[in-house]
């Protein structure tokens, strides 16, 4: 009884323990999902039901032991006092040497006795300290899982935090850019058309090639699984068949059937779990296969946004390395490309395809004709911070 009452309590002190600190953890977290709370609490509490009922069975056990091993002390202690009784019943009036054999077998009927319990208490202590260690190594498993858990979820907010916070400065800087294209007055009809024109033909001939390599894969897979299927059918006809050879004699003949019966269920058994491995292998390549094409994909599609970003971008005359201040980049940042470029430009308005014709040949790097480009523009429009000014006093009204 000490044993069982031991194991219900260390099993609701690990429940309520647990969970307590598991409930204060989650309460103090509150940057965690609803979901992501729900299925920690969840894992913890199937862990938790694994562990206490392992607990419960530690604990039937020990108590089962303690009873195995004080078993044969009782059952000689028991002897002892039945022939005891036995002595003492058998004549009213003893001897002397009958008197001395019944009192030593009175002593040693107490000594079993007091040994017995000596060793059923320090059987029990060293059962229940067992027990004891049972459930603190549990408790450190159960700790550790949550811990586990717990960081795994809060990396997976994190990752989820940070991406949400990407994907909203990339949708701000795609705004701030659509702002930049539709106010610049490099941006044409025709200039935005071009790209917009090149940016589908890059993106059908992404999905295109996406889906070529998908078909080549699945083909690729499908020929493999083929073979592995026809390279097991052989290799069952090859193998000879238990069992296939005739009992000798009308009296063993059942003894044959049976022997090959349980031969063919064998081999349908092996045969079953062959082609089940081998499905299941088929399946995770052809996963492994399809997640590699859709990362790829989401990479060539993000490739194919930036490059369309960056050429509107060079067409708005928007430098792509300074794009998040790009308000203030419109402002006060201009003022120095115009002081430094105002008097080459009014050299060069007589011959105006002359920095188109010097550009290849200066071998530069593209984003260095892309800011002479834009130095050169800037001051043949001359005063055009005038009309810049007015256009966005007209977008704010």
């Amino acid at each position: 009884m000490e044993e069982y009452s031991l194991s219900a309590v260390l099993q609701a002190h690990l429940r309520d323990h647990h969970e307590s600190v598991l409930h204060r953890v989650l309460g103090q977290l509150g940057g965690l999902s609803e979901e992501s709370a729900r299925g920690i609490l969840q894992g913890h509490d199937l862990l938790l039901r694994s562990a206490l009922r392992r607990l419960a069975l530690r604990g039937s056990a020990v108590a089962t032991l303690a009873q195995m091993r004080l078993s044969g002390k009782k059952g000689l202690l028991q002897e002892l006092r039945e022939q005891q009784a036995l002595e003492r019943g058998s004549s009213p009036c003893l001897e002397e040497h009958q008197w001395q054999l019944l009192r030593a077998l009175e002593a040693r009927v107490l000594e079993e006795t007091r040994r017995l319990e000596e060793e059923a208490q320090q059987t029990r202590l060293q059962l229940q300290q067992q027990l004891l260690a049972e459930a603190q190594e549990l408790g450190q498993r159960l700790q550790q899982h949550t811990e586990r858990a717990l960081g795994q979820a809060l990396l997976g907010h994190a990752r989820a935090s940070a991406t949400r916070s990407r994907a909203k400065d990339r949708e701000d800087f795609k705004r701030t850019l659509l702002e930049a294209a539709v106010e610049s007055v490099y941006v044409t009809s025709a200039g935005v058309s071009r790209l917009v024109q090149t940016y589908y033909q890059q993106v059908r001939r992404v999905l295109q090639e996406h889906e070529d390599r998908r078909l080549e894969h699945l083909r690729t897979l499908q020929g493999d699984r083929r073979d592995n299927y026809k390279l097991q059918k052989k290799q069952e006809l090859g193998d000879p068949s238990p069992g296939a050879t005739g009992a000798d004699g009308t009296q063993e003949a059942p003894h044959g059937v049976y022997q090959r019966m349980r031969a063919q269920q064998k081999k349908f058994l092996a045969q079953f779990t062959v082609h089940q491995r081998i499905r299941l292998d088929t399946w995770q390549q052809k996963a492994r296969v399809l997640d590699l094409l859709e990362t790829q994909l989401e990479t060539q599609l993000q490739d194919a946004e930036q490059s369309f970003m960056s050429e509107l971008a060079a067409l708005a005359r928007v430098p792509l390395a300074e794009s998040k201040p790009f308000p203030s980049k419109r402002g006060p940042s201009e003022k120095p490309l115009k002081t430094k470029r105002k008097k080459p430009p009014l050299r060069e308005r007589g011959d105006a395809g002359g920095p188109n014709h010097e550009d290849p040949a200066s071998g530069e790097h593209p984003s260095g004709s892309l800011s002479k480009r834009l130095s050169q523009q800037e001051g043949d429009v001359g005063d055009g911070e005038n009309p810049k000014k007015m256009l966005k006093k007209r977008s704010q009204l």
